[in-house]
């Protein structure tokens, strides 16, 4: 059911638990009570086809459990009301179970917001289930924060099924964020200043510095270390500062310097690039069920992919005990089939790792997760380039959600823990080795983000398993690092933004490659990609696209930039063909484009790079 009201809630992600902070909820656990849970009310009493229970059958924790089974379409919920302050952050959570709910249903954990005339101001829902998922599943493993409305009193905490099946609940939390403080001081070097704009990016909140220098952003939610703040002040170049990492209940000290000056004329700097391909059809490999984990039968050319690396660092404490706990779940005499092993780290990072945004419906709007930062178009990211940003996989197991790029060095360096070779590729995925018994193997993968949006909203736990064509490998790493889609340097981190990569295809024609040329000469010329063709599932040909968006501010003294592109790596399924084009806003600054080819034999495959050369001394 769609309610039309406009949602007014902003939402945050947050890292810590949230027994850290006070529970609003009365026997959120469900443990008290007589001929039910007390403090709870079932809404509607008694509808038709719906039968609430106060159940002792298998609870997350305790004793007790509620449950709703419907056998109609009917809107049904456990529910209890707290007061609440207007403007005031929330966090909002709990475990859940959904048993053969099915398509078309839904059962979810809601909250709406009232006024004192019981109005409803605003619904948050959080992320809606249906099929069977068990065991429970938290939700979410950052827990979903929201503000009150503007004139807030009270919020219904819902626990909401609509349509068939049963949806149960338990150990709900509904309360006062956990938040800390960042507490900083703004100087020139040589002394304080003052009146300086800080500006809490994403968030709309602004103070500025005292007499002293000294500024304090009270009460900001606990989230993962990815605060960027944008410091202002006159005749002072802004600077920025981002990887703030707020813990509750503590204050984060910062120091901000800044320079006398104006800012860039243009801040940003935009690059984009095209590159064309051909695809052809080709068979989806899978995983063979006899298929070995056995080092001294891998071939040369998969070696190299058993190997950590300090970004995909499998032999991290964290990844080793992760892989650990995989191993339990594998059945004793299957700890050697690919399969099995395989299978459970798939299922465990599907259960337990969200993707990084949270969705209102129209962007992503936590101003810390990922999705957020990179594609939103209103994030900014901060690092020396890509690669700085990311969350290692050891990292990643900490913050228990990341954007597709590192679920997928997640995937690799748990599956290398386990004795796996396995290497990330695009689109977003870890390919991983199939060994039979005899004869030679192949690359299959996976894809646990896709994988855990699956489990997550329907059950499925085998979406983004076992199951790869090489048409959908356009490039992947050569050695035991990663690999990426845009790269560059900045001597100092800054801010930066993209959007995400991707693809115009065309008929595997020759009037489509002839329109696939002109799009991508048309694409140089003027930086917009034209959407391409609708083609049918097969052959084709293909221009992948990229960009980023540097933001120069924080740049200090480099003049020297470099950025680069990786071409589609040619296999059995895909041929780069050596067309390509650029575009950037500052085409004046171009000093030098250059392709570059990298190779790690034994590993057969090759990987080319556009690179192109800026002079930032103009801007």
């Amino acid at each position: 059911m769609r309610h039309p009201f406009k949602l007014l809630v902003f939402f945050f992600a947050l890292a810590s638990s949230p027994s850290a902070a006070q529970n609003l909820l009365a026997n959120g656990g469900f443990e008290s009570g007589s001929a039910g849970p007390s403090s709870w009310m079932t809404w509607p009493a008694a509808p038709p086809g719906v039968t609430y229970r106060w159940s002792a059958n298998s609870p997350h924790s305790g004793t007790r459990c509620v449950e709703i089974s419907s056998n109609g379409p009917r809107i049904a919920m456990w529910r209890q009301v707290v007061a609440v302050s207007s403007g005031a952050l929330y966090t909002f959570s709990g475990w859940v179970e959904m048993i053969n709910v099915s398509r078309g249903s839904r059962g979810n954990l809601q909250a709406v917001f009232r006024n004192a005339a019981g109005q409803v101001l605003a619904f948050v829902n959080l992320p809606a289930h249906s099929g069977t998922i068990t065991p429970w599943m938290y939700d979410f493993p950052h827990e979903m924060t929201v503000r009150a409305p503007k004139g807030a009193t009270k919020a219904e905490v819902n626990l909401f099924l609509q349509g068939y099946g049963t949806a149960r609940f338990d150990d709900v939390f509904f309360g006062p964020v956990p938040a800390g403080d960042i507490a900083g001081f703004v100087s020139n070097g040589a002394g304080p200043i003052a009146g300086a704009e800080v500006e809490l990016w994403g968030t709309g909140r602004k103070t500025t510095s005292d007499s002293k220098g000294h500024f304090l952003l009270a009460g900001v939610p606990d989230a993962s270390p990815r605060w960027t703040l944008i410091v202002r002040a006159k005749g002072y170049r802004d600077a920025t500062l981002g990887g703030i990492d707020v813990q509750a209940g503590r204050t984060t000290s910062v120091a901000v310097l800044l320079r006398p000056g104006s800012n860039p004329q243009d801040m940003d700097l935009q690059v984009r690039a095209g590159r064309l391909a051909h695809i052809k059809d080709a068979k989806v490999l899978t995983v063979d069920p006899q298929a070995v984990i056995d080092k001294s039968v891998y071939p040369a050319h998969v070696l190299p992919f058993l190997k950590s690396h300090p970004l995909i660092d499998a032999d991290s404490p964290e990844v080793k005990k992760a892989a650990a706990e995989i191993m339990k779940s594998v059945a004793p005499g299957q700890k050697k089939n690919l399969k099995a092993v395989s299978y459970a780290a798939y299922l465990w990072v599907v259960r337990n790792i969200e993707f990084d945004g949270i969705y209102d419906g129209k962007n992503y709007v936590d101003p810390t997760s990922g999705k957020w930062q990179t594609i939103s178009g209103t994030g900014w990211c901060w690092g020396h380039n890509f690669t700085d940003w990311l969350y290692k996989p050891s990292e990643m197991l900490r913050e228990k959600r990341g954007i597709c790029i590192e679920h997928s060095r997640l995937a690799t360096a748990l599956l290398r823990a386990l004795g796996i070779p396995a290497r990330p590729k695009m689109s977003y995925g870890c390919m991983f080795w199939v060994q039979p018994l005899k004869g030679s193997g192949w690359w299959t993968g996976m894809a646990t983000n896709g994988g855990r949006a699956a489990y997550r909203d329907r059950g499925d736990k085998t979406a983004a398993y076992g199951r790869l064509s090489p048409a959908q490998v356009h490039h992947a790493a050569l050695d035991e690092g990663p690999i990426i889609h845009s790269d560059w340097y900045m001597g100092r981190p800054g801010l930066w933004r993209e959007r995400h990569p991707w693809n115009a295809d065309y008929p595997d024609t020759a009037a489509g490659r002839a329109q696939a040329e002109a799009d991508l000469a048309s694409f140089g010329r003027t930086g917009i990609a034209p959407k391409g063709s609708k083609v049918p599932p097969g052959s084709r040909y293909s221009i992948a696209y990229s960009d980023v968006t540097l933001d120069l501010r924080n740049i200090g003294r480099q003049r020297i930039l470099d950025v680069r592109f990786p071409f589609a790596m040619t296999t059995s399924a895909v041929t780069d063909l050596g067309k390509y084009a650029w575009w950037t806003d500052h085409k004046e600054c171009v000093t030098k484009t250059w392709i570059t080819e990298e190779s790690n034999p034994p590993v057969p495959e090759k990987l080319k790079w556009l690179n192109l050369r800026f002079d930032l001394t103009s801007m």
